[in-house]
């Protein structure tokens, strides 16, 4: 494989973990990071976690010209882990949950990469894809299929 498409390949699973730790709820999250409580984490705060606002940006018709939809809530936080720099970017004012992604992403950059996976990315992985089977099943008891429906002549 080429330089270019390793460089791909790590920056597109980056962004998998990352959406999987900041999509985490705050318990779930948190949960999660103590089971790394044995791991010694000197991590040093090069952002400390902050709350501000990002404009959120829509489409019209998903591929037109672009417009600001509103503005919403963030909190970021940036660590440092010996030579790995973790970012925490999430919804709302949550600083303990943007710091704990930081430390996350850190750690996963480094030689604990499998530990982690293991013990915080796979759990939270299988958490979303129960949260989301349970809403579909949630949904789908009120769907309204229109071709099965008799009119009433």
């Amino acid at each position: 494989m080429t330089e270019k498409s390793d460089a791909h390949d790590a920056n597109s699973e980056r962004q998998k973990w990352l959406a999987i730790l900041a999509g985490a709820t705050p318990e779930e999250l948190a949960a999660a990071m103590r089971q790394l409580d044995h791991v010694e984490i000197d991590a040093i705060e090069l952002r400390v976690p902050e709350s501000g606002l990002a404009l959120v940006t829509g489409r019209v018709g998903a591929t037109g010209s672009p417009f600001g939809v509103g503005e919403m809530t963030v909190t970021r936080c940036v660590v440092q882990i010996g030579a790995h720099m973790g970012v925490g970017y999430v919804r709302g004012r949550d600083r303990e949950r943007a710091k704990n992604v930081a430390l996350a992403d850190a750690l996963l950059q480094g030689d604990r990469k499998h530990e982690v996976m293991a013990t915080v990315i796979e759990p939270l992985s299988a958490a979303k894809a129960q949260r989301v089977s349970q809403h579909r099943a949630t949904v789908e008891t009120s769907r309204v299929r229109f071709l099965t429906m008799v009119r009433g002549d």
